[in-house]
């Protein structure tokens, strides 16, 4: 009889790009409904819906897959807008070392890597967000996160997300900013949380380290992967669409593509574990005095974000 792992890796012969597609068009349908709806509802950007659709739905059109275009101008202007509607620049007043839910300006930033894609007020908006992450840095180069697992995680991994927003063009101002986040992130040891390992990957890449360094973080990675082809948060979790879709996006990043072992068999995850609705289901980590954590759309967006994020790196590169 097959093992699991043998029978995953017979199954895989012919996953590509056009493998990929449908659940990629179906994940997309589901990133536009649902972002609406909590806009619609909620009338707040918060850390999870907002600025990861804009993310996806950006990202999306770079890799030529049709958007509802008029949706995506309609939420950027409102998350960008001068009086903060989207409630993007959260608490603006509190003092940095109290400021731990800033995470969504930077999920925004990394919406638009190259330029806002609209007009002039659009530019001035989301240089806004430059500057309030420069204000929201600590002392010693890092950012402080609220522990809010997986969103708002550790202090290493909020800081390497914000780092790598600020590596935009438009973000020039920011270097003296960016040199701080990467000397206090030099200096830290080695971590196994999951998303630091993952973006520690995706940070090296964009810095052009060689392929001496790239090659233990891609052995770090592949190492943790499950026997489902999955990759999970936590050992004591199973695989989810939020820590695959991740590791997906920091593999191919590093040119680990659609043919690469790990991510082919991360590919399979996701393609077998997509729900009709172009979502993934995903369960919630504990939280500290809470007994069950009943609402779980915000994690089922992320995850499903995240997956779509993977996916689309992934299928963009052999």
């Amino acid at each position: 009889m097959l093992t699991t792992i043998a029978a995953t890796l017979i199954n895989l012969a012919g996953v590509g790009p056009d493998d990929v597609k449908p659940a990629i068009e179906r994940g997309l349908r589901f990133i536009e409904a649902d972002g609406k709806k909590w806009k619609d509802e909620r009338d707040c950007a918060s850390c999870h819906h907002t600025p990861m659709m804009l993310w996806t739905l950006s990202a999306a059109k770079t890799h030529g897959y049709a958007i509802n275009e008029s949706l995506f101008a309609e939420m950027t202007e409102w998350t960008l807008r001068e009086d903060n509607a989207a409630k993007i620049l959260y608490n603006a007043d509190v003092p940095a070392e109290k400021q731990v839910y800033f995470v969504a300006s930077t999920y925004v930033m990394l919406a638009f890597p190259n330029a806002p894609p609209f007009g002039e007020k659009e530019a001035t908006n989301i240089t806004r967000l430059t500057t309030f992450l420069q204000e929201k840095q600590s002392a010693d180069g890092s950012w402080p996160a609220s522990g809010r697992q997986p969103v708002n995680a550790t202090v290493e991994s909020v800081t390497i997300l914000n780092r790598i927003a600020l590596a935009a063009p438009w973000a020039a101002s920011a270097q003296p900013n960016a040199e701080k986040a990467n000397a206090w992130l030099k200096a830290q040891p080695p971590s196994d949380e999951f998303q630091t390992r993952n973006l520690q990957l995706v940070l090296a890449v964009l810095e052009k380290a060689p392929g001496a360094t790239l090659l233990p973080l891609i052995d770090r990675i592949c190492e943790k992967q499950n026997a489902d082809g999955g990759w999970s948060q936590i050992p004591e979790m199973p695989s989810d669409a939020y820590a695959t879709g991740q590791t997906l996006y920091a593999l191919a990043r590093a040119r680990c593509g659609h043919d690469f072992p790990a991510t082919s068999r991360g590919i399979a995850f996701l393609k077998s574990t997509q729900k009709d609705d172009g979502s993934w289901h995903m369960e919630s980590r504990k939280i500290e005095g809470v007994s069950e954590v009943k609402n779980l759309v915000p994690i089922i967006y992320a995850g499903s974000a995240w997956a779509m994020l993977g996916l689309m790196e992934a299928a963009s590169r052999p």
